[in-house]
């Protein structure tokens, strides 16, 4: 069986406790033939994004990616290109596989940790998870005094507010209006917007209130969810006159004024 060139481990995840089921793949083919794991490739990516280099063998790895520009200014060096890869997992093979993106967002986390929570935040925004999104502010506003190893983190307000820099600068409002999740972006505007809150729909009042939702002490203009721009200095607002119908009535309220 093959190995993989970082940990010299079989290509399989982690040994099942049943000898008798089938190992699950874990193989990714890089470019320069070398295979490894898919955490232990991405535990390199500090060192990859910048070199764009084999962390085993040193061959180069990227190509010219045809197509838009990459949003991130981060890592100049992974700006259009790619890393084009084969990998093999439990759900099957994916060929022609870029994973360059997923090696610049585990660099950057790498080098600001702080912004782990934050960016898991913007994927639950994106994917609606009302839930994940309550459980992570329940986190915050009730700490556990015991965990000593907690990873540092951005506060509460900060996180409301975060904006990627490797997604275009996008605040969570932006994503939740681009990904056209309106019931993230009303929980959005009641906890970063200075939205009255008599212009919310009384059912999603009820709900934040039922939840016990805090509104938040806005001291400058800046401080809105509703204020922030992306990389090409649009609003959310902006955003929601290139979405869908739904959105319309969002605008007609002033919800995002």
């Amino acid at each position: 069986m093959s190995v993989c060139v970082s940990c010299k481990d079989p290509l399989v995840l982690g040994i099942d406790e049943d000898e008798n089921a089938a190992p699950v793949p874990d193989d990714l083919l890089l470019p320069c033939g070398c295979h490894y794991h898919w955490q232990c490739f991405l535990d390199s990516s500090s060192d990859v994004v910048i070199s764009l280099k084999c962390p085993s063998c040193g061959n180069h790895l990227a190509t010219n990616a045809p197509g838009p520009s990459v949003t991130n200014t981060i890592f100049p060096s992974s700006q259009d290109v790619a890393i084009v890869t084969r990998y093999h997992s439990e759900g099957g093979v994916q060929d022609d596989y870029n994973i360059l993106p997923d090696v610049t967002e585990e660099a950057y986390l790498t080098m600001h940790p702080e912004a782990r929570p934050a960016h898991a935040f913007h994927e639950m925004c994106a994917e609606n998870n009302v839930e994940g999104i309550l459980s992570i502010l329940h986190d915050f506003d009730h700490p556990d005094s015991d965990d000593e190893d907690e990873a540092p983190r951005l506060p509460k307000d900060q996180m409301l507010r975060y904006q990627d820099p490797l997604n275009g600068n996008k605040s969570a409002l932006h994503i939740a209006v681009e990904k056209d999740q309106p019931q993230v972006a009303l929980l959005l505007l009641y906890l970063a917007s200075g939205l009255a809150t008599d212009n919310f729909p009384p059912d999603a009042l009820e709900v934040a209130v039922n939840l016990q939702l805090q509104r938040p002490t806005l001291t400058n203009p800046s401080d809105d969810i509703r204020a922030l721009k992306d990389s090409q200095e649009r609003t959310a607002e902006e955003y929601a006159y290139q979405a869908g119908p739904r959105w319309v009535s969002f605008i007609e309220a002033g919800m995002f004024a």
